[in-house]
């Protein structure tokens, strides 16, 4: 089984297809151009990943918040005043 990536490799995934996403953007406006059918395919499949990545890191930081509330295993019936 594949090991679950931290946020912050899922947020340096996201910045190197974000980097990648504007290198071909910059080389097709640079050339005058449209998106070949390859470049166009990767642009799409790079904004899927992104939004995944998005969807992931969401739901670890609500982990996290939630997990930190009361502590690991703990409820709020063991405070006492």
């Amino acid at each position: 089984m594949a090991k679950e990536k931290s946020i912050t490799e899922l947020k340096d995934e996201k910045k190197q297809l974000q980097s990648r996403s504007k290198e071909i953007i910059a080389k097709a406006k640079g050339e005058q151009r449209q998106f070949t059918a390859e470049e166009n395919e990767e642009l799409g499949a790079n904004q899927v990943r992104m939004a995944e990545i998005n969807i992931e890191i969401d739901e670890r930081e609500l982990e996290n918040r939630s997990s930190h509330v009361f502590g690991p295993r703990q409820s709020i019936e063991q405070f006492s005043l």
